[in-house]
C-alpha cells in the first residue's frame, strides 16, 4: 500500500538549504501499520550534478542513521528518490529523513541487472529474481514457427531458486510465462486475436529497452513492445506498449512491480473487447 503513504518535503526549508543540497523529508504512515514499505519522493529542486550522488539518513532525535537509497530519473527526466521504510511503522506515526548530496563512492550495489544479449536478469544479492526476454524465442522443434515470440518474463523465481513460470507447454505452445497480449481486439472494423498465436492473426514483439535501473534499492527496466496484427496487406503495429518493471530490495522474500501502459500506434481507435 505504498501509494497511501504521505511524503512531505518540508516547505519551511530556506533557499540556502536547497542550495546546500540538504532536504528534510517526513513520512506519514497514515491509517495502517507499515512493514518494509518502498517509498519515494520527487526531488527535482535539488541541484544534482553527474559527479554527485544522494545520501539519506533517518533522523531520530539528535541521532542520524544511514539509510540505503537510490535515485532514478523517471518519466520526463524527473529525479525520484526511492528507499525502504524498514521494519514496522505503526499507523498514525511519522518518520523523519534527511537528504544530502555527496561525492562519496557508492560502492557495490545490491540490486543488479545482467544483460545476456537475449534478456535482462534482475538480481538481488546475486540471486535471480526474474528474466525479461527481449530476444526472439523459437518454439520447440516440429512446432509451427508462428508460436515463436519475444517480450515476456520467464523465469520468475522464488527466493529459494524455484522457477515459478513456464513457457510453451505441450498443450499451450502460445503461453509465455508472464506476458500481455489480448484475445479480442477490434481495429478498423475487424477482430483480431493476439493471444492465440496459432491463429496467425497477430502477435506482440519486444521493440527496445529504454532504461535499466540498478542500485541499493531496486533493479529494473523500462521496455517498449509492439502489438501487431496480420492482414491481407501484411502486418501493422496498432499498439505501443510500455513496461516498467522494478524488483525491490526488501527482506523476507522477493517483491517486484509490473506496470504496463498501452497506447494506439495509429490514428484509428483500438477496442479491447470483453473476453469470457
Amino acid at each position: 500500500m505504498r501509494q497511501l503513504i504521505s511524503i512531505i518535503l518540508c516547505s519551511l526549508l530556506s533557499a540556502s538549504l536547497w542550495a546546500a543540497g540538504t532536504v528534510r523529508i517526513v513520512v506519514e504512515a497514515g491509517r495502517f501499520d507499515r512493514q518494509d514499505c518502498v517509498v519515494s519522493t520527487e526531488i527535482s529542486k535539488l541541484k544534482i550534478k553527474k559527479n554527485t550522488r544522494i545520501v539519506l539518513f533517518e533522523q531520530t532525535g539528535k541521532e542520524r542513521k544511514p539509510v540505503k537509497c537510490q535515485l532514478i530519473q523517471e518519466k520526463d527526466e524527473i529525479p525520484v528518490l526511492y528507499w525502504v521504510l524498514d521494519g514496522v511503522t505503526p499507523a498514525g506515526t511519522t518518520r523523519e529523513f534527511v537528504v544530502r548530496l555527496t561525492k562519496t563512492d557508492a560502492g557495490e550495489e545490491t540490486m543488479r541487472v545482467e544483460d545476456t544479449g537475449k534478456g535482462l536478469i534482475l538480481k538481488q544479492n546475486g540471486r535471480n529474481v526474474l528474466q525479461y526476454n527481449y530476444g526472439f524465442v523459437s518454439p520447440p522443434a516440429g512446432v509451427d514457427p508462428a508460436y515463436g515470440r519475444s517480450g515476456f518474463i520467464h523465469p520468475a523465481y522464488s527466493p529459494s531458486g524455484n522457477v515459478l513460470t513456464t513457457i510453451q507447454p505441450k498443450d499451450h505452445h502460445h503461453h509465455y510465462g508472464i506476458w500481455n497480449p489480448w484475445t479480442r481486439i477490434e481495429y478498423d472494423g475487424k477482430m483480431y486475436d493476439l493471444w492465440n498465436l496459432g491463429d496467425k492473426q497477430g502477435t506482440v514483439r519486444a521493440r527496445k529497452i529504454e532504461q535499466v535501473y540498478q542500485g541499493d534499492i531496486c533493479a529494473g527496466y523500462t521496455a517498449r513492445l509492439d502489438h501487431c496484427i496480420f492482414g491481407a496487406k501484411g502486418e501493422k503495429v496498432i499498439m505501443d506498449e510500455s513496461w516498467d518493471v522494478k524488483a525491490w530490495n526488501v527482506s523476507g522474500g522477493f517483491l517486484w512491480d509490473f506496470e504496463s501502459g498501452l497506447h494506439p500506434s495509429t490514428d484509428l481507435p483500438v477496442l479491447i473487447k470483453a473476453y469470457r
